[in-house]
């Protein structure tokens, strides 16, 4: 009976299927002087992060992984980037994209470290999963406190 409900347990999602996380952003993927965009557009936006996560619905615990956000909202603040603890509703990219969050504009960006990266060493982004996500994060209500 054990052994059936731990394979039951580790059966992982299907790859298309959206799960939330929680972590932060460590690194963004742009060239070292680049100013991220402020303003929207109608043309969809493109940006990939390094994300520690440090809540994972799933068996497997990765730690570090890349996100491709596809998003059409304002661009999160730097200053939200480096402080922030975030909800991420990210599904696996298929075999097919996998690459995806290392796309063909990045031998001309590098991952730069937010706040929340600069004191651990990266790995590096060709080690890592890529998942997608296409709605805002959402930032996570901090603790409270008890006296």
């Amino acid at each position: 009976m054990l052994a059936f409900w731990l394979a039951l347990t580790t059966i992982a999602a299907p790859r298309d299927e959206s799960f939330l996380a929680e972590g932060k952003v460590v690194a963004i993927q742009k060239a070292k002087d680049e100013v991220r965009m402020l303003d929207n557009t109608d043309a969809d936006l493109v940006e990939v992060w390094m994300i520690r996560v440090d809540r994972w619905p799933q068996h497997q615990k990765p730690g570090i992984v890349l996100v491709e956000y596809t998003h059409h909202d304002s661009i999160i603040k730097d200053s939200e980037l480096d402080r922030t603890t975030w909800t991420f509703e990210i599904r696996q990219a298929p075999p097919e994209k996998s690459g995806t969050c290392l796309s063909w504009w990045a031998a001309e960006r590098s991952f730069v470290p937010t706040a929340l990266g600069r004191g651990a060493k990266l790995p590096d982004p060709k080690s890592l999963s890529c998942f997608l996500m296409t709605k805002r994060p959402t930032p996570v209500p901090p603790t409270p406190t008890t006296h």
